[in-house]
């Protein structure tokens, strides 16, 4: 295994020698970053972006606002790493497995609609300083835990985005 910062250690997702190793070390090495602050670090994992990411943590269960050292940062890379190869190649991603428009994420673009899990309300808040600041979407029921206050304007997919 190669060194957390290692320029061989491969941390592109979607790579075949794709070490989640040294990904793990990597984000690891700072405990108190939130998770999902800290699945944007391009230094310790690439080839994912804000969608994966809220799905991921929604997925297994984790508040974008959870501490690294709190999380299974081996089980949300995991689930990471599965969503994206299987949607390798395609224009319209789907992480639940239904291509359908309007059905294709559980928690990203759907601030105030319900739940496909609880049937509360997914809730979008803002993560990280201004100007790397991201709209993170999230369920506060399935995914518990301290968080910011929601939004209460946030945007949702229209539906001509979801079904080209």
């Amino acid at each position: 295994m190669s060194e957390p910062n290692s320029p061989l250690s491969n941390k592109n997702l979607l790579a075949g020698d794709f070490d989640g190793d040294a990904v793990v070390a990597c984000l690891s090495a700072h405990p108190d970053r939130e998770i999902g602050a800290a699945l944007h670090d391009k230094n310790c994992i690439q080839g994912v972006d804000n969608i994966l990411i809220c799905e991921a943590l929604y997925v297994n269960k984790t508040s974008p606002w959870a501490k690294v050292d709190e999380v299974e940062v081996t089980e949300i890379l995991n689930t990471l790493r599965g969503i994206a190869i299987a949607n390798r190649g395609l224009e319209l991603i789907s992480t639940t497995g239904t291509r359908r428009a309007g059905h294709e994420f559980y928690v990203h673009a759907r601030a105030h609609a319900n739940c496909r899990r609880c049937r509360g309300k997914i809730a979008a808040a803002m993560q990280g300083t201004k100007p790397n600041d991201r709209i993170m979407y999230f369920c506060p029921t399935c995914q518990p835990g301290e968080h910011p206050q929601p939004l209460e304007r946030a945007a949702r997919r229209p539906a001509s985005q979801t079904s080209r």
